[in-house]
């Protein structure tokens, strides 16, 4: 009697393995729309520098303070999208590369951005399981510089 129920706990737990690792494997590789936030808001004033830094031309920055930065914001790369955009810095906080359709290979990314020019289109409550066609972007507003980004593109082997 006492087997078969172990074994009875046996099986449920690894059905509940079963069932988390599923959900785990199917979950967006970027980080919520909420933690972005948080991280923003942490570090506010290093966001803003980190922009001021990219933006000005005339600053004597090296390689070692954009790095700490980049790792305290955890921030992968920054990015020069050509996009309608114009003049905004797009810092990358992850990217993925799900597969969209047969052949073609997708690629998302999800960051930051920062924009002096307000940005007007494609402005969205939730980035967070955003149900889009690619190629797109998307944005949600954090302050009136800061953005975050959600982008979708197909990348086709040529």
């Amino acid at each position: 009697m006492r087997q078969d129920r172990l074994a009875v706990i046996a099986a449920l737990l690894v059905t509940l393995l079963c069932v988390a690792l599923f959900t785990l494997a199917l979950s967006s590789y970027h980080s919520s729309d909420r933690v972005l936030t948080q991280r923003f808001y942490e570090h506010e004033a290093d966001f803003y520098r980190l922009g001021k830094m990219a933006n000005d031309s005339e600053a004597k920055v090296t390689g070692d303070e954009y790095r700490q930065l980049f790792q305290k914001l955890q921030i992968e790369s920054v990015l020069s999208h050509n996009s309608e955009v114009t003049g905004a810095l797009f810092l990358q906080a992850s990217m993925d590369f799900p597969l969209i359709g047969d052949a073609d290979g997708g690629i998302t990314e999800k960051g930051y951005v920062y924009s002096p020019k307000p940005i007007f289109h494609s402005l969205v409550d939730s980035l967070d399981d955003l149900e889009t066609d690619c190629p797109a972007i998307h944005f949600k507003k954090l302050n009136d510089d800061w953005y975050l980004y959600y982008e979708c593109s197909i990348s086709k082997p040529e």
